[in-house]
């Protein structure tokens, strides 16, 4: 499953998706970010002010906090 998410990296606790509207150059978006439900350990992003470390796709959301793992 592509949005399957893996455990944190740093506690092994469970991912939760986090999303919200945010108005994102002038047009309303639904932005997301991943969270460790145990330590609160966030996805990664690129530094972009206008997102405030939000991703503008969910599938970007999860590949970001996929990518610190293995299996």
């Amino acid at each position: 499953m592509a949005n399957e998410l893996r455990k944190c990296p740093f506690c092994g606790g469970k991912g939760e998706t986090i999303s919200k509207f945010m108005t994102v150059k002038g047009k309303e978006h639904i932005v997301y970010r991943i969270r460790c439900e145990e330590c609160y350990a966030q996805s990664p992003y690129k530094r972009n002010a206008y997102l405030h470390g939000f991703h503008e796709t969910l599938n970007s959301a999860v590949e970001a906090w996929n990518w610190r793992v293995e299996g």
